[in-house]
């Protein structure tokens, strides 16, 4: 299956067999068990971060979880995990693995080193079995969990009767037991050659000042024999005027060699000079002219401080929020970055640096993670504007259970009614983002939303399927608004309908019409977009007062530190126009990045962001 599509030292594949065939053993029965392992056969990446059960008939090479485990190659693991040293022969079988910290993982609680052995080619019933778990050695507590430090385990191995030890394999691997998360993992067919590769710091941030510098990557030769390291960076994604480079040795390269002698290391950065708006990639390639192959692949994003929408790809390397997504915004004129939620997670204060933020989890089933949740309660706090899409959002959600479920009902104001609408129609339904909509699904498998009773004030069904059951609900509550669909944009066929769908529900959020300046409110002030916008040096920021009053204009960095006070004195009512020259309140001029501006009047206070470019 998969490992036969990769090399040793890039993927680990451990086979559990169940009690009711003749390959079983008791540690195969207790990781079942661990895992919660019910239908067979079950998948795990990763331990939970992903679950699949079963596949195609079809599919018996692996191909379709090809793409899940390369999303995961995709992100450096902050530690090594080594089988340096092992032995088969009694008495004194032996395993040696050693742990080296790439990164700082905070506490080393509840992680926990694991060592497996493994027997390939076990042939019950006709069929040959790989991989399969044949011992699980005592368990061994993590006690580094800072960059550089090193610590090696040794444990007995008692050779089972009538085990084939030319057939056995060694795979040690770190788990966290809060989510049963595998860190990383490491196995004894290395050889002559191979690597371990992780990166200190960030592999995906937003720019301040035009410019990103990501974490050190780190690389070991744990080959047995000294090698030579190829590393290259592929710039061809970058938007027009971005580029980036790596550093080696103080050197710049866009591709260097780096010889290392047997567990021998060595490091280097990646740096990318960023445009104003947008989003970019980099893939950095890691080879071995030992072996001729690639050792390692790592992608790296930066986005850009000064853009409009943010959009969340959640979606284990589907690759829908550039396919789909993007081309969907495109027509509503709005600037967006792309955030890869498999490189890293968004933090709530980053959220707040956009006008909206776009949440897509395509099919899977896992929902949203605690920490996410917790980063849009933020965003939601200060009034967010959100579209959370996915076909298994809510199911995934559901089957969380606890805080997972009660944070779709206390913040949608939504329930869950099923994994499968078993409809694929939708219909857009009149005065809301999905009026004069009509659309058939391409497959997948659209969860179904329920109504809770009393909400009816905060929730409007903006679209329902075919038998009259809600398929996407709009939420206005505590001055946030979500838009919710249990289906994504990828299933809808026409890309004119995609657009509309986005359009409907920037329109609905006030992020396509803002008022003009000259349209005094009949309640409450009204803040305005600056213009130019991005900026340099010079901005005016145009406001309505509704009523004679003390007013307050602020100007605060993406930290939250104010910048400058451009206004503090009582304004008249009607419009008024103030221009900020970019300097602080001591005179200096600000730093290019994103700004954002607050309005404070009549107990009212208006918030909106900005950019400085240089």
């Amino acid at each position: 299956m998969c490992e036969d599509h990769y090399l040793p030292n890039e993927f680990n594949y451990i086979g559990f067999e169940a009690s009711s065939g003749g390959l079983s053993c008791p540690d195969s029965d207790a990781r079942m068990n661990y895992y919660g392992m019910g239908g067979i056969p079950d998948i795990r990446f990763d331990g939970n971060w992903h679950i699949q059960v079963g596949a195609p008939a079809s599919d018996v090479n692996g191909q379709s979880y090809m793409a899940i485990i390369d999303s995961h190659r995709a992100v450096a693991a902050p530690m090594a995990v080594i089988v340096s040293d092992f032995s088969y022969v009694e008495p004194g079988a032996f395993a040696e693995i050693k742990v080296k910290m790439f990164d700082d993982i905070g506490s080393p609680a509840n992680h926990v080193i694991r060592v497996a052995i493994v027997e390939d080619d076990l042939v019950y019933g006709g069929v040959t079995y790989h991989n399969t778990l044949v011992d699980m050695l005592a368990e061994t507590p993590l006690t580094v969990s800072n960059n550089g430090e090193e610590q090696i385990v040794n444990l007995d191995i008692a050779i089972g009767a009538g085990w084939n030890t030319e057939k056995l394999q060694i795979i040690a691997f770190v788990q966290r037991d809060t989510d049963k998360y595998v860190i990383q993992s490491g196995n004894s067919f290395v050889g002559e050659y191979g690597a371990a590769v992780g990166v200190t710091g960030p592999q995906q941030m937003i720019a301040d000042g035009g410019q990103v510098t990501f974490g050190t990557t780190n690389v070991i030769n744990v080959g047995l024999n000294p090698d030579v390291f190829d590393v290259t960076i592929d710039t061809n994604s970058l938007p027009n005027g971005w580029d980036a480079h790596m550093v080696y040795d103080g050197v710049d390269y866009q591709t260097f060699s780096m010889p290392l002698d047997a567990f021998d290391s060595g490091s280097f950065y990646v740096v990318m000079n960023t445009g104003s708006v947008g989003s970019g990639r980099v893939i950095v390639d890691i080879a071995s002219q030992g072996s001729g192959n690639l050792v390692e692949s790592l992608d790296f994003v930066g986005l850009a401080g000064g853009t409009d929408l943010l959009v969340v790809a959640d979606d284990d390397g589907a690759g829908y929020a550039y396919d789909y997504y993007a081309p969907a915004i495109d027509p509503s004129g709005k600037t967006y970055a792309i955030w890869d939620r498999g490189l890293a997670a968004v933090a709530g204060d980053d959220l707040l640096a956009y006008d909206a933020v776009i949440w897509q989890t395509g099919a899977n089933s896992q929902g949203m993670a605690a920490e996410d949740r917790t980063a849009l309660d933020a965003y939601l706090a200060a009034g967010g504007k959100v579209i959370l899409a996915g076909e298994d959002l809510l199911e995934g959600l559901y089957n969380q259970g606890g805080s997972a479920r009660l944070w779709y009902q206390l913040k949608l104001r939504i329930n869950y009614a099923t994994g499968n609408s078993g409809n694929l129609v939708v219909d857009g339904q009149p005065g809301t983002v999905g009026g004069g909509l009509n659309f058939t699904l391409a497959g997948g498998d659209p969860d179904q939303v329920s109504l809770l009773n009393g909400q009816e004030a905060y929730v409007t069904e903006a679209f329902r399927f075919g038998d009259g059951d809600p398929a996407g609900t709009q939420t206005e509550y505590n001055g946030y608004m979500v838009l919710t669909l249990p289906w994504g944009l990828e299933r809808v066929p026409s890309e004119s309908d995609r657009a509309a769908i986005i359009d409907g529900a920037l329109d609905w959020m006030g992020l396509l019409n803002p008022l003009a300046a000259d349209d005094v409110p009949v309640a409450g002030a009204v803040l305005l977009q600056n213009a130019p916008n991005p900026f340099n040096p010079i901005t005016k920021i145009a406001l309505v007062m509704d009523q004679t009053g003390p007013a307050r204009l602020e100007i605060f960095n993406s930290r939250g530190q104010l910048v400058r006070v451009l206004v503090d004195e009582t304004l008249a009512v009607g419009n008024h126009s103030i221009v900020w020259n970019g300097k602080t309140d001591s005179g200096q001029q600000a730093a290019s990045g994103t700004y954002f501006y607050r309005l404070s009047t009549n107990g009212d206070q208006l918030t909106r962001k900005m950019s400085l470019v240089k």
